[in-house]
């Protein structure tokens, strides 16, 4: 696809000899790929490759035509040779740091070497590019600095934008409810409204004006979701949101220990994932009983 790859950084010692300070990776995936029978897994993306298809025509003289090639389960050997020599002419390339020895060399592996990779939630959070401009949005708002129960370290960690997938898919496509966020994201990439996550927004806007520093714990990595789609339902019997306040008052003073069918809702996960479908339904049964 001739897209970018970062350089490979290289020491030098004054003997010449060269080492990988990064890109040790890159390198050894590129060889194992042109000289070690590698064969691309099924697990790519996008393994559809465009290229012009060099064909011999009846007098003797060569045309090109468009073509793809799926490169899924393909080694080099088995590639179309035009793009066996795309690969081969692919320019990488190189920084070298000069003048180094055993110590300097370890020093620039560990400085290019303290990254930390993408966890599960900023992986997903790459799926829904279509929307994430108003998840941003909704992620500054004050709800997610004041009046919410999110740590430090869950709002590095994609959070809050996990939450927000799980509100908009739990409010508006419950139906097609999946515990797993990439696969929420890759759905309402392709099938949510800018309308839906905008009501999401308003719905949040007025809760600011009635969570209290008490209440707020409430709104934690774990129940954030189920508590934002309680609130949507709340907006449909057209009281006033203070209403929706003393509930959570309420909630939080005496009616968390109250069961509904034989179930409370702190327990209502203790023989499932708290993201499984049929929990959700009796963490919001529960709770709009009680409301």
């Amino acid at each position: 696809l001739d897209d970018y790859i970062p350089p490979i950084i290289l020491t030098e010692e004054e003997s010449s000899q060269l080492h990988i300070a990064d890109g040790g990776q890159r390198t050894a995936a590129l060889r194992q790929f042109r000289y070690g029978n590698y064969k691309i897994t099924s697990a790519i993306e996008d393994s559809i490759i465009p290229y012009k298809q060099k064909i011999k025509n009846e007098d003797g003289t060569y045309s090109f035509e468009d073509a793809n090639c799926d490169i899924k389960g393909k080694t080099y050997e088995t590639l179309p040779p035009e793009l066996q020599k795309i690969f081969d002419e692919y320019q990488l390339e190189t920084v070298i740091h000069e003048h180094c020895d055993s110590e300097k060399t370890a020093k620039y592996i560990k400085i290019y070497n303290q990254q930390i990779s993408m966890n599960n939630n900023q992986k997903a959070y790459t799926y829904i590019y279509n929307f994430a401009g108003i998840i941003n949005k909704i992620v500054e708002n004050e709800f997610f600095i004041k009046y919410s129960d999110f740590s430090d370290n869950e709002k590095n960690k994609a959070v809050r934008e996990r939450a927000i997938m799980e509100s908009v898919m739990c409010m508006f496509h419950f139906e097609k409810w999946n515990k797993n966020t990439k696969k929420i994201a890759q759905f309402l990439n392709d099938n949510a409204s800018k309308d839906e996550f905008d009501k999401l927004l308003d719905n949040i806007g007025r809760l600011n004006n009635v969570i209290t520093n008490t209440t707020k714990t409430l709104f934690n990595s774990k129940d954030c979701f189920i508590w934002l789609t309680l609130f949507d339902k709340f907006t449909q019997y057209g009281l006033d949101d203070a209403k929706f306040g003393e509930f959570l008052d309420a909630f939080v003073n005496e009616l968390k220990d109250k069961p509904v069918d034989g179930k409370l809702f702190y327990t209502a996960d203790e023989k499932g994932s708290t993201k499984d479908k049929s929990v959700i339904v009796d963490k919001l049964h529960i709770l709009e009983t009680l409301m």
